[in-house]
């Protein structure tokens, strides 16, 4: 009996003082709770402990922003384009959140809104380059091929071992058809670092790169559907698997390049080869 009461009061005592040991979790901790699921990818949860630390802290535009890209990832845009204003509103000049709004308003189709986010991006940090490449796949989409090419050379005397702007060009110079171009851009971009997309060092960025990877992967796997045949389709999409990190699909296409590609120059060849050595290089 006495053990039966003493078990009763020990169970009594721990149900009173639950709600003081919750009540103990403070604003910080829901924070770093809140980002560990973001960097584990599990956007639900986190999206439930953003909200919770906004209660207290409703103006704090970093986790603004890491809601909103909660909600990206999910394809809730309209939900991530009101986070991401929030934190505009909160801190005008940051430059990310307007990259940040603009693949949202991206998901949305509103592409004019997009436009003026990346301009504004970079009009608050011109040497952001994201918003540079943003801006550029919107001019690749509309078929305006010089101001693609245009920018790029800004992005490229920015950061002229960006490995990403000659990528860049090289898809620009595949829709102009100057075949030539195209290898150039991609050996100059190879020889500054072929390691370039192995290196995630923001999760950020790869929710960023990848949108816009699934945009460029859909062009390519439409003209590959039109002709089966074209080599510089399967290139363009191995490039862009290459980016992506998905090393077997970037090995597959461009193998498959090189078996169409019937008179290849020296340049294709070498430039070919280096891109899929360049997908498992690990130094």
């Amino acid at each position: 009996m006495k053990s039966t009461l003493t078990t009763l009061i020990l169970i009594l005592f721990f149900l009173i003082n639950l709600p003081q040991a919750k009540a103990q979790q403070t604003p910080e901790d829901i924070l770093t709770k809140a980002n560990e699921y973001f960097l584990q990818g599990d956007f639900q949860n986190a999206i439930i402990f953003f909200t919770d630390f906004l209660k207290s802290y409703p103006q704090h535009f970093a986790a603004l922003d890491n809601r909103g890209l909660s909600y990206l990832a999910l394809k809730d845009y309209g939900r991530a384009i009101d986070d991401f204003s929030s934190a505009i509103r909160v801190n005008k000049s940051s430059s990310m959140s307007y990259v940040y709004r603009a693949l949202a308003y991206q998901g949305k189709n509103n592409l004019p809104s997009a436009k003026k986010d990346y301009e504004d991006a970079m009009f608050y940090d011109v040497s952001n380059l994201e918003a540079y490449y943003g801006l550029n796949m919107l001019y690749v989409g509309n078929k305006e091929y010089e101001r693609s090419l245009k920018l790029l050379e800004k992005a490229t005397a920015l950061d002229p071992k960006s490995s990403r702007s000659y990528f860049l060009k090289a898809i620009t110079h595949t829709f102009k058809k100057d075949t030539a171009k195209i290898f150039e851009n991609v050996a100059e971009g190879l020889s500054w670092d072929s390691t370039y997309y192995l290196k995630n060092t923001s999760k950020d960025l790869v929710f960023v790169k990848a949108e816009r990877f699934k945009s460029a992967l859909n062009i390519f796997s439409q003209l590959i559907s039109k002709d089966p045949k074209s080599y510089l389709a399967y290139f363009n999409r191995g490039m862009i698997y290459y980016m992506m990190g998905s090393n077997d699909k970037a090995e597959s296409d461009l193998k498959k390049s090189k078996s169409l590609n019937k008179n290849p120059t020296e340049l294709e060849t070498t430039t070919t080869d280096k891109l899929i050595r360049a997908c498992y290089r690990l130094d």
